[in-house]
């Protein structure tokens, strides 16, 4: 027996040392992204309150942007670029878009592109407008169960930028 363990030691030794593998959640790149029907599951498990992201500064592409229609004109989003307050009001806008890549600024601010056009970037594929506790907490269920990562966004600061990622965004406004 103790020959089969001195044998054994150096696997099991090799095993236990082993770090386990990194822990990814799902992209909307990946297979495993929830399918259009799934995403309408939730919103109808959760009142209606599921937005589909469309970068807030999408209107200022109206040439090349055929896959968002963002509700605000561009010269609103000039206007409100700098104010914090503004973005915070608006579920799929953030303070720092230097966190989303820049991927979707109004015409008038200083490093805007031409050649970047206008993406999602970073910034989350839908978000729950989260005004009750059930609709947070099934939302919240849901994305745990499609390894969906979540986050949320309040009207305070985070100056790290761990507000912006691929998924689904809860956005808490104290309604």
């Amino acid at each position: 027996m103790l020959r089969y363990l001195t044998l054994a030691s150096p696997a099991l030794a090799s095993a236990a040392s082993t770090p386990p593998p990194p822990f990814c959640r799902t992209t909307p790149s990946d297979a495993s992204w929830p399918t259009p029907p799934e995403w309408s599951t939730l919103n109808a498990t959760i009142s209606g309150s599921l937005i589909r992201t469309v970068p807030v500064a999408s209107s200022c592409w109206p040439s090349t942007n055929t896959t968002f229609t963002s509700p605000l004109s561009c010269q609103e989003v000039n206007d409100n670029w700098s104010n914090g307050t503004w973005h915070s009001q608006q579920p799929e806008s953030i303070d720092y878009q230097l966190y989303a890549n820049n991927s979707c600024l109004p015409d008038e601010v200083g490093s805007w592109s031409e050649k970047q056009g206008c993406t999602i970037g970073g910034l989350p594929q839908y978000i729950v407008n989260a005004t009750e506790e059930v609709d947070v907490a099934t939302a919240m269920k849901w994305a745990v169960e499609r390894n969906v990562r979540i986050v949320v966004k309040g009207t305070g600061h985070d100056l790290n930028g761990r507000y912006v990622f691929l998924g689904l965004d809860m956005w808490m406004r104290g309604s």
